[in-house]
């Protein structure tokens, strides 16, 4: 009896390896491919510069504008702005002549600088170079009237496009 539940053991533990070894031999692979695309993200958010009530006699009027930009991690751009609705007659992108308009059409003069006092234009020379972090950045943007302007009083407004080339 010994003998035979032996025999049946060791002929059933042979057919397990059997089949063992013969799975594998039939075994299929495949490739799997994982990707993913990442969006261009750039948020660009603007801030007006409002000078509230100015005595135009004196000098050193100036108002803060504010720039939100967002750009991907070393994304290389030039941030422009251009010359405004309502440029001075030789204006250009370069060297813009910016305007408001007031009562009557009446144009009063401003200027806007970047941090190292040039203007900022609407070239890829005039405009401001940035490298993006992921993170949102505030820019500040110094708008300045002109001094020595004879204007009557009232309300004076212009409206600047802002592009980010990247």
């Amino acid at each position: 009896m010994k003998t035979s539940t032996f025999t049946l053991l060791a002929v059933a533990l042979a057919t397990l390896f059997a089949a063992g070894d013969a799975y594998a031999v039939r075994s299929k692979t495949a490739n799997l491919t994982i990707s993913a695309t990442i969006a261009e993200s750039v948020v660009v958010v603007s801030e007006p510069a409002t000078f509230g009530a100015v005595d135009i006699t004196k000098g050193d009027n100036i108002a803060q504008a504010q720039l939100t930009v967002q750009l991907p991690s070393g994304t290389a751009a030039v941030i422009l702005l251009d010359q405004g609705v309502n440029p001075g007659s030789a204006s250009q992108d370069a060297v813009p002549q910016r305007q408001m308009s007031g009562p009557n059409g009446v144009k009063l003069a401003y200027t806007i600088a970047q941090a190292n006092g040039s203007t900022w234009g609407n070239t890829a020379d005039t405009g401001m170079a940035y490298v993006g972090t992921s993170s949102s950045a505030t820019l500040i943007l110094p708008v300045k009237i002109v001094d020595g302007q004879n204007v009557p009083a009232g309300t004076y407004s212009d409206t600047i496009n802002v592009t980010i080339k990247f």
